[in-house]
């Protein structure tokens, strides 16, 4: 369906018809710095194109501002899956090369594998180090998630010295606790110990 998303611009149109037959009756089409063509006999041909161009090049802003949308009819799509909530460990340790290129680069590409794998469940990105927050919420749109993974460094978080598995199960434990979803699960992804953060792994879990 095609709409716009501010159509009182259009109460515009009835003043650039009145500007411009004002215009047709008075002075010349100016052109800076030619002055053999300064004016034009009121109502000659080039004279009247030119106008003509001006007023059609206003009504065009007018449509601009109107903000034309092509909208697409919406569509009910019922899925009966799990909500999943992914805790992937972002610390500098993951950038180790025991694994190729390195542990984090091999958690993403398991990550996007397994995540192709699940049409009918949400799943949500919840990324820590020191600290931990939600990346992605649960979302049934896996291209989104699977972009945000695919850009995932170990900058993304701030205190990335630090391994803090319980806040980053506590997170994840947050995005799950008002899912209506049969079954919630958290999958937690990390190389090393709970060395900060103020909730312990077990009681998170």
């Amino acid at each position: 369906m095609f709409t716009f998303n501010s159509p009182y611009f259009f109460l515009l149109i009835p003043f650039l018809i009145a500007i411009f037959c004002v215009k047709l009756k008075k002075g010349g089409l100016r052109i800076p710095g030619i002055k053999p063509f300064k004016k034009f006999a009121l109502k000659s041909k080039i004279y009247l194109i030119g106008k003509f161009f001006i007023f059609i090049s206003s009504l065009f802003m007018v449509f601009a501002l109107a903000r034309p949308q092509l909208l697409k009819e919406g569509t009910s799509i019922k899925k009966e899956g799990i909500d999943i909530v992914v805790a992937l460990d972002l610390s500098v340790s993951m950038l180790e090369s025991d694994f190729k290129p390195n542990r984090l680069e091999k958690a993403k590409s398991l990550l996007l594998n397994f995540i192709n794998k699940r049409d009918n469940d949400r799943i949500g990105l919840v990324v820590f180090g020191g600290d931990a927050y939600t990346k992605v919420p649960l979302t049934f749109d896996h291209s989104v998630v699977e972009k945000i993974v695919s850009n995932l460094t170990v900058d993304d978080i701030t205190n990335n010295t630090a391994t803090a598995i319980g806040t980053g199960l506590g997170t994840a434990v947050n995005r799950l606790k008002n899912s209506t979803a049969k079954s919630k699960i958290i999958i937690l992804l990390t190389d090393g110990v709970n060395n900060a953060g103020d909730i312990n792994p077990i009681d998170a879990s």
